[in-house]
């Protein structure tokens, strides 16, 4: 999806991924958001694979100065309530 996105001269990757981000984090995302944790995670281990080759699509796109002001923006967003949203959800994938 991303080499296709890449077709378009406008596409921005970081807005993007952002919008996914925030869908993951949701709860309408919640459902999705613990399929790919479990994906990454399956058999208590990271899949650095599947890890690996989703930086290669993504690393030229990532300029170090704007991903932090985009990170430090997302961050200035997340409310309290859900950050403790997202720590049990974590925890209680771990527990698995």
């Amino acid at each position: 999806m991303i080499a296709i996105a890449r077709s378009d001269q406008n596409f921005d990757l970081l807005p993007t991924a952002q919008l996914g981000l925030q869908y993951l984090l949701s709860d309408e995302g919640k459902f999705l958001g613990r399929q790919v944790v479990l994906a990454l995670t399956e058999d208590d281990r990271l899949h650095t694979e599947e890890v690996q080759r989703l930086w290669n699509l993504i690393k030229d796109d990532l300029k170090p100065g704007r991903l932090f002001n985009v990170a430090l923006s997302a961050l200035s967003e997340i409310s309290t309530e859900g950050v403790a949203a997202i720590l049990p959800l974590a925890t209680a994938m771990k527990a698995r």
